[in-house]
């Protein structure tokens, strides 16, 4: 049973076809710990920004942008008008845009609030 195991796992060169080649390269696919810190830091200060906004904007952009619900989705949950929940919703990113702590980032990881437009 152990030589018919052994029989089906194939075993592969390090090296090329070649004796003379040199070694193949094979790409490290763990997360380089300096971006994923980067990433973690830039995540913990948006979602600071974002609990420092008014309770009813960022309940709207909280339903809308992050939770991926439909404009008609978070004025019904909210309880409010379409309009009214786009208003709460328009002041919530221009209220981000203009942080003083978002703007320190260097790349800001709220890039992914961007609406189809291209505005945030």
């Amino acid at each position: 049973m152990i030589l018919r195991k052994k029989r089906n796992s194939r075993e592969i060169s390090a090296r090329g076809p070649g004796v003379d080649e040199t070694l193949w390269e094979v790409p490290d696919s763990t997360p380089n710990p300096e971006r994923w810190c980067a990433e973690r830091e830039q995540g913990r200060i948006l979602r600071d920004a974002i609990s420092n906004l008014r309770p009813t904007i960022r309940r709207a952009l909280e339903l809308q942008v992050l939770e991926h619900r439909s404009i008609e989705e978070t004025a019904a949950q909210i309880g409010i008008s379409v309009t009214a929940a786009k208003a709460r919703v328009f002041h919530a990113k221009a209220a981000l845009r203009k942080s003083k702590v978002l703007c320190k980032i260097k790349e800001p990881s709220w890039h992914s609030l961007e609406t189809k437009g291209g505005e945030l």
